[in-house]
């Protein structure tokens, strides 16, 4: 009973590590886009070691920050859809990780919904603001890979 109260109050230190990366992401995404590509990945990459005290989750910094730097702007939808759909496809295979825990199966949802949720809310923002979009955005970057690490 004591380890089962011990795991949810760790549950809850992921589940608010993801709110301050999702925080840095959509902060990251009005002008300093430095916070966003560099700062958040690190604050998200922190959290993964910490976590699972495993080197091998620190990949998933240099990784998520290059899928930062793409371009998901537009002009035409069918421009959009592919740009956000390689946003996305970047983001989504980050955490390589998962696939060294042997984990296939969280690593290719985590693709899936990634690629979905960057089409889906960055060509028809189901959000009432942008700002609520890449927050929502930043929450799914980072939920997957927070609550899917383990201890090695």
């Amino acid at each position: 009973m004591k380890q089962e109260k011990k795991l949810q109050v760790e549950s809850l230190f992921r589940l608010l590590w993801v709110v301050v990366f999702a925080f840095l992401y959509a902060y990251g995404g009005i002008e300093m886009k430095w916070i966003r590509r560099f700062i958040a990945p690190v604050w998200l990459g922190g959290g993964l070691w910490l976590f699972s005290r495993n080197p091998w989750t620190l990949l998933q910094v240099p990784i998520l920050s290059v899928g930062l730097h793409l371009g998901y702007g537009g002009t035409e939808v069918i421009q959009k859809i592919i740009k956000r759909s390689l946003f996305g496809l970047a983001c989504g295979i980050s955490p390589v990780w998962m696939l060294i825990q042997k984990n296939w199966k969280l690593y290719v949802f985590n693709i899936v919904l990634l690629v979905s949720a960057y089409i889906v809310f960055g060509v028809w923002n189901p959000f009432p603001n942008a700002r609520l979009e890449e927050s929502a955005l930043g929450l799914l970057v980072g939920f997957l890979s927070i609550m899917g690490v383990k201890r090695s």
